[in-house]
């Protein structure tokens, strides 16, 4: 009876060692996810961006989408992302145009808006286990690099789910 209660609790063990270790793999660690909240919220706010004022194009900074419009007052991502970069719950959270897009147009602030962006999740500081860097452009993907450094595009290896 000893012995079968001592394997329950050894493979339990092992269980939450592998889903951790799978968490963490993933991107979803803890500290993790509020800069992948981050970088959809911003995914988000592009795409209603580019369909209403960037005339089909995306903003160039994260000051872009979080400035109110001329004409609207209408802001498409909150004042806390105001600054570029900016900081969010360990991560460095930045947004520029994607490195092959083009001009499009201008929005209602008379800003350029390009044909992509780029926008990266890179933690401030590494812990003693590597922590994953993070990046989305306007696919929506969020694709994941490793020790602290953002994938670029074009985009290859793991993404979040």
């Amino acid at each position: 009876m000893r012995r079968g209660a001592v394997a329950v609790v050894i493979v339990a063990i092992a269980v939450l060692v592998v889903w951790q270790a799978r968490l963490q793999r993933s991107g979803r660690s803890s500290g993790a996810a509020p800069a992948i909240r981050a970088l959809r919220a911003i995914a988000s706010a592009q795409s209603e961006y580019a369909a209403s004022v960037g005339h089909a194009g995306y903003a160039p900074s994260l000051a872009a989408l979080a400035a109110p419009c001329a004409q609207s007052g209408r802001t498409y991502l909150s004042p806390d992302f105001a600054s570029d970069p900016t900081l969010k719950a360990g991560y460095e959270i930045s947004l520029q145009p994607k490195p092959a897009a083009r001009r499009v147009s201008t929005d209602c602030n008379g800003l350029p808006t390009y044909s992509g962006f780029y926008a990266t999740a890179k933690p401030i500081s590494m812990r003693e286990e590597k922590q994953p860097a993070f990046a989305i452009d306007e696919t929506g993907a969020v694709w994941i690099g490793p020790n602290g450094t953002p994938p670029t595009p074009p985009f290859r290896g793991p993404v979040v789910r």
